[in-house]
């Protein structure tokens, strides 16, 4: 639970569920991390994500989650995967949940976001961005709106890759 709001979710099968959806009815639709092993994805990742440097945690979604494992193993940050089972290799250094339409992180707790297809709503990339510390990255569809308190200074067709402004 949560000792702010009082709250509590159900965490099922390693799987914290900040969610309407019932996790005994869902559960068996959550897929288990699919791992993408190509070092040059994983090196784009790491580059959008600006995982240069030891801490903090970065949370995947959509597609993005394929490098969560091969993330964590760099040992740089913890990482968070969204709508997706944590692998049984990886349940220690990964964390899984499943969110509605915004992430359960306090203001400026993440170093990173990347998050693509459906999971890629307004309201979680402008949870995201909130979420951030300064200068942390957010990196979403090209298509998606960039929510307020980020600047773009990277883009392609593809994605765009955002930074968290200023943070007091």
């Amino acid at each position: 639970g949560c000792p702010v709001c009082r709250r509590e979710y159900a965490v099922r099968g390693g799987t914290a569920w900040f969610s309407a959806r019932q996790p005994d009815a869902a559960d068996r639709s959550l897929t288990t991390i699919a791992g993408d092993s190509d070092p040059a994805h994983l090196t784009r990742t790491a580059a959008l994500l600006d995982l240069s440097q030891p801490g903090g945690i970065v949370v995947l979604g959509g597609s993005w989650t394929a490098y969560a494992d091969a993330v964590a193993e760099l040992g740089v940050a913890h990482v968070v995967v969204l709508d997706t089972k944590a692998s049984e290799s990886s349940v220690e250094e990964v964390s899984s949940m499943v969110v509605d339409d915004r992430l359960p992180f306090g203001f400026a707790a993440l170093r990173g976001v990347a998050i693509d297809g459906r999971g890629a709503s307004a309201a979680v990339l402008a949870s995201a961005a909130s979420s951030l510390r300064s200068r942390g990255r957010l990196v979403a569809p090209s298509d998606a709106a960039v929510p307020d308190g980020a600047e773009v200074p990277a883009r392609d067709d593809r994605v765009w890759v955002a930074e968290r402004t200023g943070v007091a």
